[in-house]
């Protein structure tokens, strides 16, 4: 089991609903409709999870789409904060 299938176990946290997923053959967007910032992560069908990346608020992200093997994305999910910078 790769680290991605074994981090969609239960690593990440359901996504608000202003956290918008649009999925497509080539790309996955995922708009943040919130007022913060999310990091935020997108889980397919075969259990993998694409790497986390930070969305700013009114910001879109891009993932990989379902592609011909269809893929396709089941939802957006938090990442872990925890490694975002401490402020002083």
């Amino acid at each position: 089991m790769s680290a991605a299938t074994a981090a969609s176990a239960g690593s990440f946290a359901p996504a608000p609903a202003c956290l918008e997923l649009a999925a497509g053959w080539r790309y996955t967007l995922v708009g943040n409709h919130c007022g913060t910032p999310h990091r935020v992560t997108v889980e397919y069908r075969d259990g993998t999870v694409a790497p986390c990346r930070e969305a700013a608020a009114g910001d879109t992200v891009t993932f990989a789409g379902y592609g011909p093997q269809g893929n396709d994305p089941l939802g957006v999910r938090l990442c872990a904060e925890a490694d975002a910078p401490a402020s002083a």
